[in-house]
């Protein structure tokens, strides 16, 4: 703590870097990412992929800053050479939804057909009715994941495929 209270302090990226306004400019990221693009990840081993996860993490969060940072720019007028401000995927949506329904009606559309039913989730149920939900509701909920994700290992959720599991997988099969 007395270190980083010295004016020339060296800098050190870090969780803690997150309330840091500074960070987009910060020689320290700019340091890493220039480390992070001078290697391969095909040719790192799994030591070197742990540190570069860890330093991934860490350049997530200071890229993201820069296109804040350059879309807020850019909305104010500046140019950056090499990009351009778009417009995001437009969706289509009724102008009108009541002049929508009433044409749809007039051209005899059945009204099962223009509005659609679906079953509440699990989640709205329980927030619709705690006690309905904690006494019955909940029997019938299932967890089903949408795949799969790398979180370091201080995570609280359990490992889906633990190292064993993996080191045993790698190894050639015995010839039967």
């Amino acid at each position: 703590m007395d270190l980083a209270l010295k004016p020339n302090a060296p800098f050190k990226p870090g969780s803690w870097c997150q309330f840091c306004r500074a960070r987009p400019t910060c020689d320290a990221y700019l340091s890493m990412g220039s480390q992070a693009l001078s290697k391969a990840p095909e040719s790192m081993d799994a030591v070197s992929l742990g540190d570069a996860m860890k330093k991934a993490d860490l350049l997530k969060n200071w890229i993201s800053d820069i296109y804040k940072i350059a879309q807020r720019e850019m909305e104010g007028g500046a140019a950056i050479p090499g990009f351009k401000l778009v417009n995001k995927l437009p969706r289509r949506v009724w102008a009108d939804d009541k002049q929508a329904e009433k044409d749809l009606r007039t051209a005899k559309v059945k009204v099962a057909d223009i509005f659609s039913k679906k079953l509440i989730s699990p989640t709205q149920a329980e927030k619709l009715n705690k006690a309905l939900y904690s006494k019955t509701l909940s029997a019938n909920v299932v967890m089903h994941s949408s795949g799969l994700t790398v979180v370091a290992d201080s995570d609280k959720r359990q490992a889906v495929v633990n190292s064993m599991e993996l080191l045993a997988n790698a190894l050639p099969k015995p010839k039967q």
